[in-house]
């Protein structure tokens, strides 16, 4: 801003007169509470014994007090000088004006009750950054409401114009006559403003005039009531019921859903259930978790929802990273990126990390899981998980088995371990023993998931590999040698999950594999009820070792399996 269009602020206060003391502690207050506030508000200080202008000091100082746009007066030491000087000020000027006082000193009564910032007046430098704080926000008050009335006099008496224009006399003159009318003029126009004034304080106060409130009741009593028809659980049914018929009406349901967006009451239990219904039209589910987000801003669900919906789309990445770093509280210090979460939910959790990894950001990972193994000891599990795929992907090998390893010793019972702890070995290719022994384990641990008996007649087919009955290793020449090994393994899944699905998984992996010859053999096994070992002509040595280790397996050898050599025998 340049100087001469900066505002004045003009000083009136004690001086300390011959007492060096005095004056060197009022001229502290003068540099650090009137000064330094006025110039960060933008305003020159002017004070009567450092101002060149010429004239007698007397009119210089009554210019200033009717002139200057801001007037700070410290009222310490009960001086006359400065008593007289508010006066002037007072009288003249209906705002903007700020006191302080030395907090020893006692005000009279007709001052008390004003704001007077209060300072240590034998040690200026206590609290030194709180009144400057202070008097800033004095300045920019006064300021911002210039016509308000800072001073008993203006408060009591408001020196209306027409009272000024009697207490002139008047003798009929044309002049005398004109400003009658000017007096008229000015009585119908501050009946005007204080109309104006009203509606003004109602905008303010309420975001809309008194005048508009009256005409609109009506009409935002009949919108409530048609709102209620879109809010709540009751629009959630609506949308449930349209979208579950045989043929959708989308025309209804673009319906319901504009209203309840712009018009209804919907709940954060709302959102999420209209979430679920649209979990899989990616446009509308992204519309309601914005606007979920908007309506909750301090709701992470939303948040973590959108984090892992817009990693899906390369042209939203960034916005998907964006929420997850908000969710996690992710920030960068010193360089690195660390982060302060200390609470979060499992499905928030589990959201932001697989927006993390949907977009390869395996290197914000590798830095803030750590920090979040210390933070979050009841996500511990999920965290080690997470960080195996992240050394796994960085090609950070030791690192992936020692994470590995603390998660199968920490956690040695949960079968989703023991596969990660396969694919870790099966991918190193020097230890395939460890790799099927581990889904050996996922299969016993979860026996009614039939993706872990199906992986382990993958690996079989794969790499012509298992373990039989007495837990030795063999080897296996070709396909047909192979056929007859895995389709135990097959109808070990269904036995144990019979459900379409399963079937489906079955079926395509007897497909894929070329193993047509057993297709109606298989499909005629089900068919008739999957009597055990229904097929003949099968090798179910491999699926009599899985039962075997289903009935042995202990946490202790669970935990053994990741030791060098440790894999013996499951007895």
């Amino acid at each position: 801003m340049s100087e001469q269009k900066k505002r004045v602020c003009y000083a009136i206060m004690p001086y300390g007169g011959d007492d060096e003391n005095l004056k060197g502690r009022f001229n502290m207050v003068y540099q650090l509470f009137m000064m330094i506030p006025a110039g960060e508000e933008g305003f020159i200080l002017q004070r009567e014994d450092f101002n060149p202008q010429s004239g007698t000091i007397t009119q210089n100082i009554v210019r200033h007090l009717a002139e200057d746009d801001l007037v700070i007066a410290d009222l310490s030491n009960h001086n006359w000088n400065v008593a007289y000087e508010l006066g002037i000020r007072h009288t003249l000027m209906k705002g903007r004006t700020v006191l302080l006082c030395d907090e020893k000193s006692d005000l009279k009564f007709d001052i008390r009750g004003f704001n007077v910032i209060r300072y240590n007046g034998d040690n200026p430098s206590v609290n030194m950054f709180e009144i400057q704080r202070k008097v800033r926000e004095a300045i920019s008050d006064r300021v911002k409401s210039p016509v308000k009335a800072d001073n008993i006099v203006h408060e009591t008496f408001s020196f209306p114009f027409d009272r000024m224009i009697d207490c002139m006399g008047f003798n009929g003159t044309e002049t005398e006559q004109q400003l009658l009318k000017l007096r008229n003029d000015y009585a119908a126009l501050m009946d005007s403003y204080s109309e104006l004034k009203k509606q003004l304080e109602d905008i303010e106060n309420n975001g809309e005039s008194r005048i508009s409130r009256q005409n609109n009741i009506a009409k935002r009593i009949a919108s409530a009531f048609g709102s209620m028809e879109y809010s709540g659980d009751k629009v959630v049914l609506q949308i449930r019921e349209e979208t579950t018929k045989p043929t959708p009406d989308y025309a209804r349901i673009q319906s319901i859903l504009e209203r309840a967006l712009t018009e209804g009451y919907i709940t954060e239990a709302n959102f999420r259930a209209m979430y679920r219904i649209f979990i899989d039209m990616p446009q509308l589910r992204n519309l309601i978790l914005e606007v979920a987000a908007e309506r909750y801003p301090e709701s992470l669900d939303f948040k973590s929802y959108l984090a892992s919906a817009y990693s899906e789309n390369y042209l939203t990445r960034e916005k998907a990273i964006q929420y997850a770093d908000e969710v996690l509280q992710i920030s960068e210090i010193d360089g690195k990126l660390v982060s302060k979460c200390k609470k979060i939910d499992d499905d928030q959790l589990s959201t932001c990390l697989s927006a993390y990894t949907k977009v390869r950001r395996y290197n914000v990972l590798s830095e803030v899981l750590p920090d979040l193994l210390q933070q979050l000891p009841e996500h511990r599990e999920k965290l080690l998980r997470n960080l195996a795929v992240v050394y796994r992907e960085m090609g950070e090998n030791e690192k992936e088995e020692m994470t590995i390893n603390n998660l199968i010793q920490e956690f040695p019972m949960h079968a989703i371990n023991h596969f990660i702890a396969s694919t870790y070995f099966r991918r190193r290719e020097d230890n395939l023993l460890q790799a099927y022994c581990h889904l050996l384990l996922a299969a016993a641990l979860d026996i009614n998931d039939p993706d872990y008996p199906c992986s382990i007649a993958g690996l079989i087919m794969d790499e012509r590999f298992y373990i039989d009955i007495h837990g030795s290793e063999k080897r296996l020449r070709g396909k047909e040698d192979c056929a007859r090994v895995v389709m135990p393994f097959l109808m070990h899944a269904l036995q144990n999950s019979s459900t379409n699905q399963c079937i489906q998984q079955c079926m395509d992996f007897i497909l894929r594999n070329g193993l047509n010859s057993y297709f109606d053999h298989f499909k005629n096994w089900i068919d008739n009820g999957m009597e055990e070992k229904g097929i003949p002509g099968l090798d179910y040595a491999g699926v009599e070792y899985l039962e075997k280790v289903l009935n042995n397996i202990t946490e202790d050898i669970c935990k053994k399996m990741l030791l060098e050599n440790g894999i013996g025998t499951f007895e």
